[in-house]
């Protein structure tokens, strides 16, 4: 090839770019960002909006109905879900994967604003939007402790602490939960504001009307410009104290006179629990492009800097730090890479018995794997599990092409051609298909950059990585060996270790193919039973497939457990604090060694753009190291469901895996099983997820199961009698707005003090106390006339309880069934509930769906499928173009469906389940397999061609000659692959499947290759030649005279 002629004749040009690649892909290195997974940014909008104090059915009403309607008309919607709990409306938006959602939001946000003026004047703040991503989740959590109180270490931590970890590169955002503030607080005394004749409503509008600043405008005086400002804000306790709230009976009457006002404490809105601890955390979330070993490394220093600062008074505990198992992970994956390289490069010693050679070739490891690390820092990506396990993966693919160059260019050293010489003519030889090769494993991995949804997400990056390692070992192969070989190529003359294994190599070589000569010439004699045994073999292993599990990834043990919690509707946030205290008493009590530390945060769930609420609450729990346990999270896992529930009955506990199987369950909505169910009726709906609860708990590897929904909300409603009111002169609002105040409290604005700003927040003795029987008979309203009116003349008290949440699917009641399951086999028991579903069905007007991880799997495995069948079209396709004929590319791609063999005898022996990334290893194999097909028709062909050798002959020898490189070029893959099958260390389950899948398929197609590609070639080529020869002597018939022979290898 010129390009190897070239890198021969100018060395020094060669060298320097090799040297450039070496400084390129040493900087790559050191700059790619290191995170446990590539950022899964899904293509999902979270729509949330707060309203405390409202209960579920007013917030679906008034809040999330009204957004509904406006945002159901986006263009690329592919599903809308919402939730109407206390307090909080969460409307999560599903787009087209196609659909650029950063462009969306300002469409979303122009909805919203189309709809502001039909939401409740007094929510907050407007809606908030939310792009998921998993860059949103906490890196870090950090516990802070020091000296004083609660309030003046969250304003420590508000002032100083959180702008310095702000200001760290990488942070995007620090968030502060179990933290406190002081308030202003105004506390009316219902009894003095009866006796003087006022109302609540009155108060609150005369304090917010009073404490203004506003601008004037501008003007001029004495001739110049300037601005106008009214400024009327309290500048003291004393100024609200004296406010004027109204003139009687000749007398001022001052708010100190109905209320007392100090500042104190605020009420919590939540808690957080560490190792039985009331705690105050900070939470770490990273940038997009943000390095979380490097913002981690960075966080500890600065906070040793400011420990040491304060001398003990202040001191921080790392309840969660995501470096330690990435770092751990990365590791991991790079003791592998480096394990299966030093293996390829032994087992290239054995066979080359040669140190020169084998540097040659073992250099072409570190070089791709540079060249790989340069493509992903300029694509954008990271150093993760994925993309380091495709590189581990590649490592034994990316010699095969150096081997072939190398062993042609010392074919022809061997017989006395000059170095430069033998690099030129070697390379030239067999340029073309080592391209070739080269181009079919690419082919196989190419259609997975157009795989959509989440598996695209994850996978990509592998494709990526795998294509650049491929493609630079092309190039290596054919610039850089040639190069190598004609500076370095020379023969061993001293014996040395090298020779004394060439000796025994060869010997061993020569027995082994005389022995598979032998076996070969047996199974062309006894073809059809050969072919009966193999196809025998080939229907047994696709059936052992129903033996494995299926699931969308594997369960990773990172040494995380999540704990999602909700206590009874009705409970107060001290009850669920209670609560929590006593779940992790329990776990503790029942994993004493397995459990090292833990952290709940209450007044919350952990599901994505959650609010304040006070029955709900989840955590953490961090377990000792995989190494130090005898068992796997996930039988953790499904001994705490099975015994909490039996220990502490009124809370409903949800446990999870953490780490990576956290990040994909929060991605997709809910691991394990989960089944959606809607219709226009809730009765109906309710109905219908009753009948699915029911048909899952048949189902035997179905642990426990739930129904989304609650009637356990506690509700007291003051119904007004409008006949009474109206006569009275009063209003509803009037009546409200003092229930509101009344229960809850209502801010009226900040007061600016000279140290910090406090919020001012008129609340009564019953806004955080017990509410009393006869609560009615001590409120009251001032009437027009300035008489107090009772509010049991106009009112009724009713309790009741009321569902805790309303779910909407594409605006639509709905509810979601979820099973908790003993083993990951989804796809089974998916099936078992689908057919319980399609067969009875459920009640009418009800329908339902496959939801979570198991709908994203099944979704995924589609379109795999999809891919597979593409790869294998390009790959015939590129070897059409090769061999230009149509039927020895099916020859040679006949070996694909025995990779099936031993891709489940992989998953079986390591006892992985069939996920997206097993099958991404059979996609590639669709790629890798036909390599040797390729080596071993095409020398037969050459065989028949140049050497007019008899066609079972040619078949016999071609596979003994080309044997040894089948083996060399196999074994160097096989053992490369080893150590990322067998993956021992944290987060090795998502990556090793991978390994195991390319290793048992590529050792049972190689050994395919060698038989069964011989047999099927010598039974086409046979028929091709007997119908030909049957075409002429037709001819010759009927042409009346004698044709000769036909060419032994036509087509």
């Amino acid at each position: 090839m010129k390009i190897a002629d070239f890198s021969i004749k100018h060395p020094k040009i060669i060298l320097m770019v090799l040297i450039v690649l070496l400084v390129f892909g040493v900087l790559a290195a050191f700059s790619l960002n290191r995170n446990l997974i590539a950022n899964l940014s899904l293509p999902t909008v979270v729509v949330v909006t707060t309203w405390p104090g409202v209960g579920p059915a007013d917030i679906e009403r008034e809040v999330t109905d009204p957004l509904e309607d406006a945002l159901g008309t986006l263009t690329g919607l592919k599903q809308m879900t919402s939730v109407s709990r206390n307090s909080v409306s969460i409307i999560t938006l599903e787009l087209d994967y196609n659909e650029e959602t950063d462009r969306r939001i300002p469409e979303i946000r122009e909805k919203i604003n189309g709809v502001t003026d039909q939401l409740p004047s007094d929510i907050p703040a407007p809606p908030s939007i939310l792009q998921y991503s998993t860059d949103l989740l906490p890196v870090m959590t950090i516990l802070v402790e020091g000296e004083g109180s609660r309030s003046e270490l969250s304003k420590y931590c508000k002032d100083e602490l959180i702008p310095t970890l702000s200001r760290v590169p990488g942070v995007a955002q620090v968030n502060m939960n179990g933290d406190s503030r002081d308030v202003v607080e105004i506390t009316a005394d219902m009894d003095r504001i009866r006796a003087l004749r006022l109302s609540l409503p009155d108060i609150s509008r005369t304090i917010s009307a009073s404490n203004v600043s506003l601008p004037g405008g501008d003007g001029i005086y004495h001739g110049y410009s300037l601005n106008i400002r009214t400024e009327g804000r309290y500048e003291s306790l004393r100024d609200i104290e004296d406010q004027v709230l109204a003139f009687r009976d000749g007398q001022y009457i001052r708010l100190k006179d109905a209320a007392e006002v100090a500042v104190r404490e605020d009420r919590r809105t939540n808690y957080v629990i560490a190792d039985g601890n009331d705690s105050l955390v900070l939470s770490v979330i990273k940038q997009s492009d943000g390095d979380s070993i490097a913002i981690s490394g960075n966080i500890r220093e600065a906070l040793g800097k400011i420990e040491a600062e304060h001398a003990g008074g202040l001191s921080f505990v790392y309840l969660k730090d995501d470096s330690e198992n990435i770092s751990m992970s990365i590791n991991s994956v790079i003791e592998s890479a480096v394990m299966g390289a030093i293996l390829a490069v032994v087992i290239l010693f054995i066979f080359l018995h040669n140190r020169n050679t084998t540097f040659i070739v073992g250099l072409s490891i570190p070089l791709c794997i540079l060249f790989a690390l340069i493509g992903l820092w300029a694509k954008g990506s990271s150093l993760d599990l994925m993309t380091l396990g495709g590189l581990t993966a590649a490592i034994g693919m990316i010699v095969d092409c150096s081997i072939v160059v190398l062993e042609n260019v010392q074919r022809h050293f061997d017989a006395g051609m000059d170095r430069k010489k033998a690099a030129s003519l070697g390379t030239d030889e067999v340029g073309m298909a080592v391209v070739a090769s080269t181009t079919t494993t690419l082919a196989a991995f190419f259609p997975l950059l157009f795989i959509t949804g989440l598996a695209g997400l994850i996978l990509k990056d592998v494709a990526w990585t795998i294509i650049f390692a491929l493609f630079s070992s092309m190039l290596v192969a054919i610039i850089a060996v040639p190069f190598l070989c004609s500076l370095f190529l020379k023969k061993d003359t001293k014996k040395t270790v090298g020779t004394r294994i060439a000796r025994r190599v060869e010997g061993f070589m020569s027995s082994l193919t005389q022995g598979y000569q032998n076996l070969l010439r047996g199974a062309l004699a006894n073809r059809r039973s050969f072919l009966l045994g193999t196809f025998a073999l080939l229907v047994l292993s696709i059936l052992s497939f129903r033996l494995l599990g299926f699931e969308f990834l594997a369960q990773t043990d990172m040494a995380e457990l999540e704990i999602d919690i909700e206590t009874p509707g009705g409970y107060t946030l001290e009850m669920t604090r209670d609560k929590v205290l006593r779940l992790d008493e329990e776990i503790k009590r029942i994993l004493p060694d397995e459990v090292e530390s833990s952290y709940f945060v209450v007044g919350q769930s952990g599901s994505f753009g959650s609010g304040v609420e006070h029955n709900r609450a989840y955590g953490t729990l961090k377990l000792t190291g995989v190494g130090q346990r005898k068992r796997h999270v996930t039988e953790i896992i499904n001994q705490l469901q099975h015994e909490i529930p039996r220990i502490i009955p009124d809370i409903n506990a949800s446990f999870r895996n953490g780490g990576v199987s956290n990040l994909l369950s929060m991605a997709t909505g809910g691991e394990g099983f989960v089944v959606n169910v809607y219709g226009n009726s809730m009765d109906t709906v309710i109905a219908a997820a009753e009948q699915v609860q029911e048909y899952m708990a048949r189902d035997p590897n179905v642990v426990d199961t739930d129904i989304n929904i609650r009637f356990n909300q506690q509700e007291m409603t003051a119904k007004l009698l409008h006949q009474y009111l109206g006569t009275m002169g009063l209003s509803s609002y009037e009546a409200a707005m003092t229930n509101r105040i009344v229960f809850n409290g209502v801010n009226l604005g900040t007061f600016y003090g000279e140290d910090d700003n406090y919020p001012i927040e008129l609340r009564t003795s019953l806004s955080n106390g017990e509410i009393p029987q006869d609560v009615l008979y001590g409120l009251s309203l001032g009437s027009p006339e300035g008489s107090s009116i009772s509010y049991a003349t106009f009112a009724e008290l009713r309790t009741g309880e009321t569902m805790s949440s309303i779910s909407h699917r594409n605006k639509s009641r709905s509810l979601t069934v979820s099973a908790a399951l003993r083993d990951p086999n989804v796809r089974e028991t998916s099936r078992r509930v689908q057919d319980l579903l399609s067969t009875r069905g459920l009640v009418p007007g009800a329908s339902w769906e496959i939801g979570g991880t198991t709908a994203e799997m099944l979704s995924s495995f589609q379109s795999l499928a999809v891919v597979l069948s593409i790869a294998v079209f390009l790959v015939y396709t590129v070897m059409v173009i090769q061999f230009e004929r149509f039927t020895q590319p099916l020859l040679v791609m006949s070996s694909i469906p025995f990779t099936m063999i031993g891709v489940s005898a992989g998953l079986l022996i390591f006892g992985s389940s069939l996920s997206i990334v097993s099958l991404l290893g059979i996609v590639a194999l669709a790629g890798v397999v036909v390599n040797n097909g390729i080596v071993l028709i095409d020398y037969i062909n050459l065989l028949r061609d140049r050497d007019k050798m008899p066609l079972e002959e040619a078949v016999l020898t071609g596979a003994a000659s080309r044997l040894k490189p089948i083996l060399m070029t196999t074994l160097t893959t096989l053992l490369g692959i080893i150590p990322l099958a067998i993956g021992t260390g944290e987060g090795s389950e998502i990556y090793s499947p991978l390994g195991q899948s390319i290793f048992g398929g590529l050792f049972s197609s190689t050994f395919i290759t060698l038989f069964f590609i011989p047999v099927i070639y010598l039974i086409t080529e046979k028929r091709r030649e007997r119908k030909q020869l049957e075409k002429s002597r037709e001819t010759g018939e009927s042409g009346g005279g004698i044709q000769s022979d036909p060419e032994p290898n036509p087509e």
